[in-house]
């Protein structure tokens, strides 16, 4: 997504030993992580016109990504967008509004450095928040499913800082990793402000519910695209979290490249 809007809100992710959360959408900036998933993988986008209110939903219209993998249903009033930089990863956000995002990656798990290529979903969630600061709430987890395939979702609230005043802020973030084989995953992540949750959800519902993957062709790509990585002989420790750069890697966007 070099039609990389800047992010005002970015969220912190750690690397990770996924690079299915390479979740670093660059354009709306989701997961990144080269070591670990981390929880604040994403960015979201940010324009310069008139601010609308993002969670304003009168219709959902259809969607097809260019590579053909992906197709969902999204706000008429929210803009799809695949990265140019990040393989595989598609991200969703409002229209002259900086209010939230979506972010969808896929990544073979063998990407994700010092995570073995079976590496379930609910490990690899488990993985990510495992040096998670005490003081924050605690992460709770659900089964969760896109069409037939199935993995573990988490939902959290994280530190995040404001791009232009350089404040920290809060936001709250909705992160699945699921199980397209035994060796490739889906990373989504939806982020938005602590307390627009409640309007977001609905839409992150929609949008997941809509979603339908073409296994067999993303699979493929993801083989292509990320060669096998051996797997670390200990597990990764995940970094200090930070402001995730727009190309980095994390369990929901991607590996080490």
């Amino acid at each position: 997504m070099s039609n990389n809007p800047s992010s005002r809100v970015v969220a912190r992710i750690q690397p990770s030993a996924l690079i299915f959360v390479m979740l670093v959408l660059v354009i709306g900036a989701l997961l990144l992580a080269s070591n670990n998933i981390d929880p604040n993988a994403g960015r979201r986008a940010q324009f310069t016109v008139t601010p609308v209110d993002p969670f304003a939903v009168s219709q959902y219209v259809s969607w097809k990504s260019p590579d053909g993998f992906v197709r969902l249903e999204h706000p008429n009033i929210w803009q799809p967008q695949t990265s140019q930089t990040n393989p595989l990863t598609y991200v969703l956000s409002p229209a002259n509004s900086s209010g939230a995002f979506i972010s969808i990656q896929m990544r073979p798990t063998s990407a994700y450095l010092g995570v073995a290529s079976t590496t379930t979903p609910d490990e690899l969630l488990k993985r990510n928040f495992a040096n998670r600061a005490q003081d924050l709430p605690p992460v709770t987890t659900k089964a969760v499913s896109v069409g037939n395939f199935a993995g573990t979702g988490a939902h959290y609230v994280e530190r995040a800082s404001d791009q232009s005043t350089n404040q920290p802020l809060m936001v709250e973030s909705e992160l699945w990793v699921v199980a397209l084989d035994s060796t490739h995953v889906l990373v989504i992540q939806g982020i938005t402000e602590t307390g627009n949750w409640a309007r977001m959800q609905p839409i992150f519902e929609h949008i997941t519910g809509s979603l339908q993957i073409d296994s067999a062709g993303a699979i493929k790509a993801m083989d292509t695209t990320f060669p096998a990585t051996p797997a670390a002989t200990s597990t990764a420790t995940p970094a200090a979290a930070g402001t995730a750069p727009a190309n980095a890697t994390s369990p929901a966007t991607a590996a080490s490249s």
